[in-house]
């Protein structure tokens, strides 16, 4: 049996049950010890505080990613942050890239 992307698993099942892979969402998520639950969503209803999961672009394209928002902006663009925010970096992240 062919094993199924994260996004035909969303929209077959409409969630995702995995555990963490990483050391981005520390301490909220240890990696291999914390399980999470991905649920699709509306990126018009997303709010401050909330955790996404998305897939990189550019140098890193295919890879997921969780984050934190910290901001939304009028714009349409989300300031999310994981534990490279402790570094001084951040990504504006388009609600396209979301839904």
């Amino acid at each position: 049996m062919d094993e199924m992307s994260y996004e035909e698993v969303l929209q077959q099942v409409g969630c995702l049950l995995t555990r963490n892979i990483g050391y981005s969402m520390l301490p909220l998520l240890r990696q291999n010890q914390d399980s999470i639950m991905i649920e699709r969503c509306d990126p018009y209803h997303l709010a401050k505080y909330d955790v996404i999961m998305f897939k990189r672009v550019g140098d890193r394209k295919g890879k997921y990613v969780l984050h934190r928002i910290l901001g939304c902006r009028p714009d349409g663009t989300y300031w999310v942050v994981g534990i490279t925010a402790l570094l001084g970096r951040s990504l504006n992240l388009s609600r396209s890239l979301v839904e």
